[in-house]
């Protein structure tokens, strides 16, 4: 509670992204923007919040300040956890689930149950079998704001990384992925530490 009491709120606003690639199309983001003001070490701390809802976005415009940045979209390198998402869906998607090269068979063998397990759940038949639809079913969500959802690489500083969605329960590079994981590599922990995209 003495924590909450040295910080205090100093503005906010709605900030809409736009990120122009390089053939010409538009995609935006928007994020609930809060500045703070710890009184302990005096130093302001943004907190970027990404608002998904239409109905949020237009009620948050309504009563915010509004801030449009354009930026160029920049292709990054693929990061290991999407490399693993795309070798599991091509897996069930192929029929094919021999371990791809450089991948232990006991991670990938783990990897495989905890897919198949949540295929199940999503009850995703043959019948209806689609790439797209299976990267999407074998993605683990986690409770927040008692909803269940699927988390980007960065959470509330997803503005500074790749936004890689998290795969909970995976083993990537030889390392389990556990739920207290917020980034999806080591290079995205710094980017977001320096505030660079």
């Amino acid at each position: 509670m003495s924590n909450e009491k040295n910080i205090f709120l100093v503005h906010e606003w709605l900030l809409i992204e736009k990120m122009r690639g390089e053939r010409g199309g538009q995609r935006k983001q928007v994020y609930h923007v809060r500045s703070y003001l710890n009184r302990k070490t005096d130093e302001l701390e943004k907190r970027y919040d990404w608002v998904r809802s239409l109905r949020e976005i237009r009620k948050l415009q309504r009563d915010l300040p509004i801030v449009d940045a354009e930026i160029p979209i920049r292709y990054m390198k693929c990061t290991p956890m999407r490399e693993m998402l795309a070798a599991l869906g091509m897996a069930f998607f192929s029929g094919n689930q021999e371990a791809p090269t450089g991948v232990d068979p006991k991670h990938w063998k783990h990897n495989i149950r905890l897919a198949k397990r949540l295929l199940k759940k999503a009850r995703l038949t043959k019948a209806r079998w689609d790439l797209g639809k299976i990267c999407s079913a074998i993605i683990p969500r986690r409770r927040a704001k008692g909803r269940a959802r699927q988390i980007l690489c960065g959470g509330a500083q997803a503005k500074w990384t790749c936004r890689t969605l998290l795969l909970f329960g995976y083993f990537v590079n030889g390392q389990k992925v556990t739920r207290r994981r917020t980034f999806c590599s080591d290079a995205c922990k710094m980017r977001a530490a320096r505030g660079v995209q």
